[in-house]
């Protein structure tokens, strides 16, 4: 039985008489005969049913039947020259590699112009640049760390009792397991004229700086890992996201912000009297400086027992240059940082050091001394507004034997625990609808409405 064929091809249309039993290459030879095309060089396409061809090219074997590739009486094959389609895809990729060749000349060019910029602005005015300057190379690309003067935070403002509790826990652990906390407060913010540098930049000049004054109202516990040898804050499962997502709404309830974070460390790590941030230490307090703002201050307690077995502890503030915070926002540090001296790098840094007698000293190294990346803020112990140390934990007694044991104030007092807040907001309270009534009571010092202190009071009579 003789099919007739239409052939749609760059040269023309055709229509082809064969038998159906005829083989995949004498239809190509029948082709070649009316388009001129080698058989080689076609590439034949089925009909989608809409005059187009299909995307997929028909692949078989010579001695396939033309019936089992589902060509029929009046069926329509698209014929395309496979030669021209290279050419013309070669062409395309030589447009394309000259594109980049020059795209490449041109980002080199520029590579070249701000490596040169910067090496000679870094020996024009080395002697503005402090003791530890660093041009950092990450992907081809000189990137400028520089050792901060000024201080963005100026003083923290901190509660003692507060610091206390964290440090009586970490005793109760027999110095095992140390505790840290984030520190709900506010910021003292004026401008002042310092003289600063500037990322990426290099010379020395004189701005007005918005400073700030850290103050301590409160501190919450966060989801943690500690053991004797430090600790880090445990936020990278999404339920403890939104455990830290609802303290910080919390606070904002009271008219506070998260301001800095206290974590205690090892007393053997309090060498010649000042404790600096390890390098995880320093990473961390980075990473939430980034996402809190440049006022953020990092405390660290140094907790241990003494050779009379008495507790020894002290406290120093320490803020994250604005260096650090660009790295760490970049991703530039070494994931697992096993030095506690040194910052380790994923690329090499060149250092340059200035030497005694002005001279400058290049050296290639992939760790920078933690010195370089932390300023140390003073410190001023302060009584708080309206917040108390939040001593409320589950494991210590129930609810009712805290109102049991703060019977003699008023409600908007007894409340005024942070623990307690957010205890009571996943209890009695609704976060969205009551907390923020309940929040501002003790904020501004107002009666706690009687419904609030009826809910609180059934929920401490289901805890008994």
């Amino acid at each position: 039985m003789k099919n007739i064929l239409r052939i749609r091809s760059p040269n023309g249309q055709y229509k082809l008489e064969l038998e159906s039993d005829v083989t995949f290459d004498t239809l190509q030879k029948e082709i070649q005969k009316l388009t001129l095309l080698p058989p080689q060089s076609q590439t034949i396409l089925l009909d989608d049913g809409r005059g187009k061809p299909t995307n997929q090219a028909i692949k078989c074997s010579n001695q396939t039947r033309i019936s089992e590739l589902g060509m029929t009486h009046g069926s329509m094959l698209h014929v395309q020259d496979s030669s021209l389609n290279k050419q013309i895809a070669e062409e395309e990729s030589r447009k394309a590699c000259t594109l980049d060749l020059k795209k490449h000349a041109k980002e080199k060019e520029e590579k070249l112009k701000e490596e040169q910029k910067i090496r000679a602005a870094m020996f024009e005015t080395r002697s503005g640049w402090g003791q530890n300057t660093v041009v950092f190379k990450r992907s081809d690309k000189l990137r400028l760390i520089k050792s901060q003067k000024e201080r963005i935070c100026v003083q923290a403002q901190i509660t003692s009792a507060s610091v206390k509790i964290l440090v009586n826990k970490v005793v109760e652990s027999f110095f095992t397991t140390h505790r840290c906390a984030f520190i709900y407060g506010t910021f003292k913010k004026r401008k002042e004229q310092v003289s600063v540098v500037r990322w990426r930049e290099v010379a020395l000049k004189d701005e007005m700086v918005q400073t700030t004054k850290m103050r301590m109202e409160t501190m919450w516990e966060p989801p943690q890992i500690g053991n004797e040898e430090g600790v880090i804050v445990d936020d990278q499962s999404s339920e403890h996201a939104k455990m830290i997502a609802q303290a910080d709404e919390m606070a904002s309830y009271l008219g506070l912000q998260c301001v800095g974070l206290i974590m205690t460390v090892p007393v053997q790590n309090a060498r010649t009297g000042e404790v600096r941030l390890r390098s995880r230490d320093l990473v961390q307090a980075a990473k939430y400086q980034a996402k809190y703002g440049a006022g953020f201050t990092t405390l660290i307690v140094p907790v241990g027992q003494q050779e009379d077995g008495t507790s020894w502890s002290g406290c120093e503030a320490w803020q994250v240059t604005e260096s650090c915070v660009q790295l760490c926002k970049q991703g530039d540090f070494e994931d697992n940082q096993t030095h506690d001296d040194y910052l380790l790098l994923k690329d090499v840094a060149i250092v340059y050091r200035e030497q005694e007698d002005k001279s400058v000293k290049e050296v290639e190294t992939m760790k920078v001394e933690v010195e370089m990346f932390q300023k140390k803020i003073p410190i001023q112990l302060h009584k708080t507004k309206f917040m108390r140390p939040s001593i409320f934990t589950e494991e210590k007694g129930t609810l009712a034997d805290y109102l049991v044991q703060h019977a003699q104030l008023p409600w908007q007092k007894k409340l005024a625990d942070f623990n307690l807040l957010m205890y009571l907001s996943n209890g009695c309270l609704d976060h969205q609808t009551d907390m923020p009534l309940v929040c501002e009571a003790i904020k501004q010092q107002n009666e706690i409405q009687e419904g609030f202190v009826m809910l609180i009071n059934s929920l401490a009579g289901n805890s008994t």
